[in-house]
């Protein structure tokens, strides 16, 4: 491959879908022998440093984008300087992507950068963040997840503080008006229990994904 055809590609993919899918071009593209490819490591190591820490929730929103800029132009920089010598001959792409369609409703806009990057980590890149408020059509849609981390844990609905009944009556509507299959990512709730026929639960981002695949597993095994 051409060096300015694969710089093209990485420029390209990185407006379209961000930096993970072309982190992951540029470890099967690059010669790991090249100078380069040490660059790609140091940048590749604060990237991952970096969504461990949006993980674990241990960054405000504000040094959350600080970081996020630094390592966006750290990235825009190593595409600009490729050559041709840093370049693997060998270069097949292992990065693969799920084009699934998936809409994810969250109470908070203050997490969509939070919960869009969680998301393009798991390689989902038809990916849709709203608000409960704001949802539209869903007909396009796999699966939703429901990002219910703020709501504490509450099996009996007689148990349910009244703040949060609101928010029960908006996927109640879900429920009722869509025919799609829910992830429902928070701690445990009676809703769920009501309705397990299309609602699956998650408590942590290592069973969202877990999930995640499940579902999708099975979708696009039923589908024709």
């Amino acid at each position: 491959m051409k060096v300015e055809n694969f710089k093209r590609e990485l420029q390209d993919l990185f407006e379209k879908k961000g930096a993970k899918p072309v982190l992951s071009r540029l470890k099967d593209g690059l010669d790991r022998n090249s100078k380069i490819y040490y660059q790609f490591l140091f940048i590749s190591n604060d990237y991952n440093t970096f969504n461990d820490e949006i993980h674990l929730g241990t960054v405000s929103h504000e040094t959350a984008n600080v970081y996020r800029s630094k390592i966006y132009k750290a990235i825009l920089h190593l595409i600009e300087s490729l050559g041709q010598a840093d370049l693997n001959e060998n270069y097949v792409p292992s990065y693969q992507e799920i084009t699934n369609p998936i809409l994810v409703l969250t109470s908070n806009k203050n997490r969509f950068n939070y919960l869009k990057e969680i998301f393009q980590r798991m390689n989902l890149v038809e990916l849709t963040v709203q608000t409960f408020e704001d949802v539209g059509d869903t007909q396009r849609y796999d699966v939703i997840i429901l990002d219910n981390q703020h709501m504490p844990e509450c099996r009996n609905p007689s148990d349910l503080d009244a703040a949060y009944k609101p928010q029960i009556e908006k996927m109640d509507e879900l429920i009722q008006t869509t025919n799609k299959m829910f992830i429902y990512w928070g701690e445990q709730l009676f809703w769920v229990r009501q309705h397990r026929a299309r609602v699956h639960a998650a408590n942590s981002i290592f069973a969202l994904y877990a999930r995640i695949m499940e579902m999708l597993n099975y979708l696009n095994a039923i589908k024709i």
